[in-house]
């Protein structure tokens, strides 16, 4: 599956309206590559993580005005089969959070919390 890193969540320019990395771009793609190869898949997107050293960790900033730091990546492909990520706001949107399946997988592997797990399910704002 080839993937192309979207410009406009790495430009400061745009940084008032859309999320943005803070991770390196060849950390961005191994977010990627470990959604697919874990088949972290849910509505036609792949859900990923960054698992850095110290384990999981931020992987961008969202807009303002909460302008905080964001754990969920979210990679959506388009009518070619090219793909591109972003990290997302998972309270603010139904449609961007993963499936129960997906964070049960998360739980399973230690790499979020029971109550974490709930949260995310629930749509409520948590920190990874």
């Amino acid at each position: 599956m080839p993937y192309t890193p979207n410009p406009q969540h790495r430009n400061g320019g745009y940084a008032a309206v859309k999320s943005q990395w803070s991770i390196s771009q060849p950390e961005e793609v191994a977010c990627f590559d470990l959604a697919v190869q874990a088949e972290w898949a849910f509505r036609n997107s792949f859900w990923g993580l960054h698992i850095g050293a110290a384990g999981l960790g931020p992987l961008g900033v969202a807009p303002p005005p909460s302008s905080c730091q964001l754990h969920i990546a979210k990679f959506v492909g388009d009518a070619i089969g090219n793909w591109h990520g972003y990290p997302v706001a998972h309270w603010l949107s139904p449609y961007d959070k993963p499936s129960e399946t997906i964070l049960s997988s998360w739980f399973e592997l230690g790499l979020i919390s029971k109550p974490k797990m709930a949260k995310i399910h629930r749509g409520k704002q948590c920190a990874l």
